[in-house]
Formats: structure tokens, sequence, C-alpha cells
């Protein structure tokens, strides 16, 4: 019989558990973590299950930090604790590379406002600055930005090694913002201006922009308090600006009266751009009217030889009472025209509304027969490798039919641009995203309504037809 010491070990044995805690090397728990970093609440959900994790979680949790300007309750509460944790734990602010602040009409914020002014103290390693206005009604920064937070953010600028600024619905911006920032390589402004100053330019102003690479521009235009849009500011600061290192240019064209001499400032923008270092062209036409006759032929590209990506936005809105915006196709053929064998060009995109009924037969001819001509010149351009037509088409809610103008649409692209269908570079796009005007979002639904592929056929298409999703600009 054993002994009762080696019964008592063997039961001891029993007893204990199958599983054991183990300590996951760190390249686990990073990996781990990496899946979160998006997911602010999930982080946060695991920072409290013990320290450790609070601790490594603390840099993907911290890496964006809003400032919201708000009235709503509790929110006076939550920038005083944000202001007490930046103050007590400074590794906090060291985590953040990324600020968000949104300005809005509220009296009521001014408390929460100056909380923030403080807390903008503490930034010291930021990349990315946004400055949002209210979403309904441009802010006006003089009359709404109170002083704290005007120079708060003026220093936060000259302070951090910001790269990347995004402003959008701020009016009479002081152009400090952007002299502040000697390395800019990203900048989008939308419904924005400068403010109109009347003082004499400082003595040995520094160059600004030398490093823009990325400018995206959406109806920065001339307001009614006289300020100016961010193009003239870049052309009055051309002796100061350098865009030799302009990578991609984005354009949303204003909708307003103040187009044509809007175009003649983006085409001498267009002048200032290095013509080897330009790779991405977007201009987008969806909000004007009537321009096609003063713009698009005071564009030109043909001097961007390195350019890869061409796309352009386009509304179609013919013969509908009070809007007139007449043929836009001859116009985008001319600029297709500028094109030769001596471009690197990889892919066009080109995205067309066709909105309303009406458009005739004769035009469709008329496209025809111009864009075979150019259907022949971009065949000969060795580097090209898709040309993309995206129909934004519209169907009726009731009756579910397709609008009668866009099988002759589609009909007539294929027909002008058969050379370009042999050596299959001719794509369509089939769904019909229209911001809101009620279209069917089911693929299947739309492969039925809109049956790309059948008039394809009927022009002896050879070439690969694929379903593509909105190019993201």
């Amino acid at each position: 019989m054993p002994p009762r010491s080696s019964q008592k070990t063997k039961a001891n044995q029993k007893s204990q558990p199958i599983f054991h805690w183990i300590n996951l090397p760190r390249e686990i728990a990073d990996l781990t973590l990496s899946y979160l970093k998006t997911d602010k609440k999930a982080l946060l959900a695991c920072s409290l299950v013990g320290r450790e994790f609070s601790a490594m979680s603390a840099r993907d949790r911290f890496s964006e930090i809003d400032l919201p300007w708000s009235d709503k309750p509790g929110e006076l509460e939550r920038a005083e604790h944000l202001l007490s944790a930046l103050l007590s734990s400074t590794h906090i602010s060291s985590y953040a590379r990324s600020l968000s602040i949104k300005f809005h009409h509220y009296d009521k914020a001014a408390p929460v406002v100056e909380i923030y002014a403080r807390c903008l103290h503490q930034f010291s390693k930021l990349k990315t600055l946004s400055l949002h206005g209210d979403h309904v009604w441009s802010v006006i920064w003089q009359s709404i930005v109170p002083m704290p937070m005007q120079s708060g953010i003026l220093e936060l600028l000259r302070r951090n090694f910001i790269d990347t600024l995004y402003i959008d619905r701020l009016q009479g911006v002081p152009y400090e913002i952007l002299t502040s920032c000697a390395q800019l390589s990203t900048v989008a402004v939308e419904y924005f201006s400068f403010a109109q100053s009347t003082d004499p330019p400082p003595a040995g102003e520094r160059l600004c922009l030398t490093k823009l690479e990325n400018l995206r521009l959406s109806e920065a235009t001339d307001d009614d308090g006289g300020n100016q849009s961010f193009i003239q500011w870049m052309l009055k600061k051309e002796s100061l600006i350098n865009l030799s290192f302009l990578n991609r240019l984005t354009i949303f064209l204003p909708g307003n009266s103040s187009s044509p001499s809007y175009i003649r400032d983006l085409s001498q923008l267009l002048s200032l751009a290095d013509r080897h270092s330009l790779r991405s062209l977007y201009i987008d036409f969806r909000r004007e009217r009537s321009i096609w006759d003063q713009s698009l032929p005071n564009l030109s590209i043909e001097r961007f030889q390195r350019l890869r990506y061409l796309r352009l936005h386009i509304p179609w809105c013919p013969e509908r009472i009070g809007m007139s915006f007449g043929n836009p196709f001859p116009y985008v053929l001319s600029l297709l025209n500028q094109l030769n064998c001596h471009h690197s060009i990889e892919e066009i995109s080109v995205k067309i509304w066709p909105l309303w009924e009406g458009y005739h037969r004769e035009n469709m001819l008329l496209l025809t027969e111009e864009g075979s001509t150019t259907g022949l010149i971009l065949s000969e351009i060795p580097s090209l490798l898709r040309l993309v037509f995206i129909l934004a088409t519209k169907a009726e809610k009731h009756n579910k039919t397709r609008p009668p103008h866009v099988s002759l649409l589609r009909y007539a692209l294929a027909e002008a641009f058969h050379q370009v269908q042999d050596k299959g570079l001719l794509f369509f796009e089939t769904t019909s995203d229209l911001n809101g005007f009620g279209e069917y979002d089911n693929p299947s639904l739309m492969e039925t309504v809109f049956p790309v592929r059948s008039y394809l056929q009927k022009v002896g298409c050879s070439g690969p037809i694929h379903r593509i999703q909105y190019p993201d600009y």
C-alpha cells in the first residue's frame, strides 16, 4: 500500500486545472492591438481589463483627439476632465498625432471653448490638424472663434511639425494658418477663404508650401465679405510658393457667377505646377452651370508628360428648364485630344451624370463621330491601362424603367471608343449613386434595369467588361 504522502500528491495533481495562465509575447499583444486601433470603443473596453493592457493601448486610444464645440449637457465636464488628464499625464498629449476642432455658432459653448484653448498648449507631436466649421453655415473666423482659440491654434501650428491640414466651412481665415506650417505636404480646403488683409506684407517673408504634394480645393471661391480664395492667395504669393513636389491636384469648381475668373486662376495655378511631378489630376464640374464655353478649352494638360491619372466629373442636364449645361462631350474630348504617345498616363476616368431625358439621337451621332477620333488617339498611348466611363444613371422609383437616353448614351460611347475596346481598356460603372436622388442600390436590380453588357455586345465589344466601384478621390 503506497504511503499517505504519495496519495495526497496524486490527489493534488488531479485537482489542478487543465489550463494554465501564460504570458503572451509582446509581439502578439501588439498585433492584437493593431486590429483594434481604429475602433476606439473596443480599445477603451479592453483597457479596462488591466493596467498593463491599458498602458499598451494608450498610444492607439489617444492617437486621434476631437475637441467638439458643443453646448450639450455634460460637455463642460468632459472638457474639464480632458484638460485635467492632459495636465496630470503629459504622455497622453505626446501620443496624439491627429487633432480635430469643430466650430459652431453656439454662444453657450464659450466656457467649453476656453477650456479647450488651454488644452492646445499641451500638444507637441501632432502631424494632422483638422478645423471644421458648422455643417450648415460657414463660420466666420473673426466673429465666432474667440481670441484665445485663435492664438492657441497659431501657436499650435508653430510648435508642431504638422504635415496634413484640413479646413472646411471657415471664412476669413488669417494667412498665418498656412505660413506657420513649413512641413505641409497635404492641404484640403472646402468652403474656405482667406481674410482680405490691408496690411503690407512683412519684410523678409519666408517660403511656404515648399513640400506640398497633395492639394484638394473644393468651392474655394470669393464670398460676399470680399475675402480671398485659396487659389488667389497662391497666385499672389507665387514668388514664395514652390510647387515642384505637387503630385496630386483635386479641384471642385464653384457653382457661381465668378467661375470664368476662377477658371483663369486655375489655369495659372496649373502653370505653376512642375511638369514632371504632377501624377494625378481630378476636376469636378458637378456644381457648375453653363461654363463649357469658357472653361474647358482654357485648361491645358498637355505639358504634364508624366500624368498617370486623369479624372473628370461632369453633370449632364440637357434641356431642363432654367438649367443649360450644353453638350460637355466635345470639350471633354478636346481635353483628351491633348494627350499623345509621349504621355505616361495609365488611367482616364470620366464620370457623367445624365440626370434628365431629352438628349436627341442627332447629338449622339455627333458624339460618335468626334469620339472615334479621340478613341484613335487614345489607342496610340502605350502606357494606357484603363479607360473608365462612370455613368451615374437614374431610374424612376415606381415603374423601375430605364430613362431612354441612357441606352443611347452608352451605345454612343461604346461606338465612339471601339478602338480602345479592342485593347480591353473600356470599363463601365453599373451602379447609380446620385447622392440622394432616390436610386436603387441593389446590384442585382441595377444589372436588370441597366444591362450594360447587352449594349456593348451590340457594337461588338471584344474587351472585358467589369463592375468597378467609384474611385476614391
